[in-house]
């Protein structure tokens, strides 16, 4: 089951809270909603055996794993240490907002999330429909032409 609000988001700048690697920094690479994990860049490495084929022999690899989202806390922009995360509208714009519990300043939105990732951008077509409107008429029942016959009495 995934969280309802996501108060981490991927470019955040987070501490691990809970773990083997407690106390490292890093930044949120990729969101995994599904999970309740996050992946950060440069922590919770792991070793992964790769087996070779014919044409690249078999190596070891080092590799950053997700982490439950509860082990992870933003960092404070001020006071840089970890801190909670909460909500409240801006008197500016009325915009939603996150704020940070420790020294009540606005965590910005990371830059990063303008620009969508490659391997969710979908294929746009130079605005043509799929089905022609000459081939949909054609295709499309008249309903006054196929009335169903009375039944004889």
């Amino acid at each position: 089951m995934s969280h309802n609000v996501w108060k981490i988001l991927r470019g955040d700048f987070v501490q691990v809270i809970a773990g083997k690697d407690k106390g490292r920094q890093g930044t949120v690479v990729q969101v995994i909603r599904d999970a309740n994990r996050v992946l950060i860049e440069g922590v919770n490495l792991v070793k992964k055996h790769v087996k070779g084929t014919k044409e690249q022999p078999g190596q070891i690899i080092t590799k950053e794993m997700p982490l439950h989202v509860s082990n992870v806390a933003i960092v404070d922009p001020v006071q840089k240490v970890p801190t909670r995360v909460g909500f409240k509208f801006s008197s500016v714009d009325g915009r939603k907002v996150r704020v940070s519990k420790l020294s009540g300043v606005e965590i910005p939105r990371p830059e990063v999330l303008k620009m969508r990732l490659p391997k969710y951008a979908r294929p746009v077509a130079a605005s043509e429909k799929d089905t022609s409107p000459n081939t949909a008429a054609l295709n499309t029942l008249n309903v006054a032409a196929a009335a169903l016959p009375s039944k004889p009495e």
